[in-house]
């Protein structure tokens, strides 16, 4: 996934989340739900223990947010 939304990027960047954090997730994610349709929640732990959820519109192939869970 390359696309990321401005939103996206906003949120990252104030959250200092790193790309290959958000890369990391979408290729590994311990969990994926659909909360809404054209929506899908892909959630993980990267190496520090946090855990990150990253949100994708399936529809446009575009990360929308990303925060801390």
């Amino acid at each position: 996934m390359s696309q990321y939304s401005q939103h996206a990027l906003d949120r990252m960047s104030q959250r200092r989340i790193r790309k290959s954090w958000v890369e990391s997730c979408l290729k590994n994610a311990e969990v994926v739900v659909e909360p809404a349709k054209g929506l899908r929640q892909f959630m993980t732990t990267i190496a520090d223990g946090r855990r990150i959820k990253v949100v994708v519109d399936v529809d446009k192939d575009i990360v929308v947010t990303v925060m801390w869970q």
